[in-house]
């Protein structure tokens, strides 16, 4: 839906309506937004955060790149550079040591649930409410294009965490979708189970 750059939003009721009617079909719910204008219209993100807050067995998984303070009851995945920025809005200092630890402490705090924070090659940092895990990157030799990446993560988070696994398991799978995509030169970068499973098998054997 998220077409151009200078998309408004014109039926709110009809999407909102396709998304509340899915809901009961759903194991998972990635709110994906990239664009400074597209769907998520100040209405719409109440709705979301309702459907979020009135739904709780479905696992609801935001990846904001601009707005990811709008958003409550989420699950929130963000790299370290949005995680940084969005701290220092909220008037914490720069990049003292331990400072992504505590922003994602900060966004924990702000969204009330877990937060992932993807920091290319030093892995994925998980802080569920009270303590983190420090999930290390898949180790890749060769080159590299990280189009794709991020969403392959998030997909991938959200399908681990909605089929029951863990915080850190989510995580791992993150990791290793992200390192299946990144694999992919120049092209937008997706992945299969088949090749997560083999990028997994690899890397434990490495």
């Amino acid at each position: 839906i998220d077409f151009g750059r200078w998309n408004t939003m014109r039926s709110e009721p009809a999407l909102e309506h396709l998304v509340r009617s899915s809901l009961p079909g759903l194991d998972a719910l990635i709110v994906n937004q990239q664009l400074a204008r597209g769907v998520h219209t100040e209405t719409m993100i109440r709705t979301l955060n309702g459907m979020a807050r009135d739904h709780p067995g479905v696992t609801f998984v935001t990846d904001a790149r601009t707005m990811s303070t709008s958003f409550t009851g989420m699950i929130c995945k963000l790299n370290a550079a949005e995680a940084s920025r969005l701290a220092r809005q909220a008037g914490e200092a720069g990049e003292r040591p331990g400072a992504l630890r505590s922003h994602a402490r900060t966004i924990g705090a702000r969204c009330g649930k877990p937060v992932f924070v993807t920091r290319g090659a030093e892995g994925i940092l998980v802080f569920d409410g009270t303590g983190y895990s420090d999930i290390p990157a898949v180790v890749l030799r060769g080159p590299i294009d990280p189009v794709g990446a991020g969403d392959a993560t998030v997909a991938a988070i959200a399908a681990s965490l909605a089929a029951g696994g863990t915080l850190e398991e989510a995580g791992e799978m993150g990791n290793l979708a992200g390192g299946v995509t990144v694999g992919k030169i120049k092209e937008t970068g997706t992945m299969t189970p088949e090749e997560i499973v083999t990028l997994g098998f690899r890397y434990d054997r490495a």
